[in-house]
């Protein structure tokens, strides 16, 4: 995400004499708005498909600390 702050900081380095430095300006700044919203939103559910919750692990640390106590009592 923070390549479309830098594309478009480059973007306006360029010349003010440049002929079409507007168009240029206009259409970066869309492309890095339209690319931030479209994959922002995507990469919830692809985390989900690529990622499915298992129920048979579970890492939580009161879950943790439960086995851990269970092996310090079995000696």
């Amino acid at each position: 995400m923070i390549r479309g702050a830098i594309a478009f900081g480059l973007v306006l380095r360029i010349d003010p004499s440049f002929k079409n430095r507007d168009v240029i300006i206009t259409t970066s700044l869309s492309l890095v708005v339209f690319t931030t919203v479209v994959f922002g939103s995507i990469l919830g559910p692809l985390q989900k498909k690529l990622f499915p919750e298992s129920n048979d692990l579970d890492c939580s640390m009161d879950n943790l600390l439960e086995q851990e106590s269970d092996v310090n009592t079995q000696e």
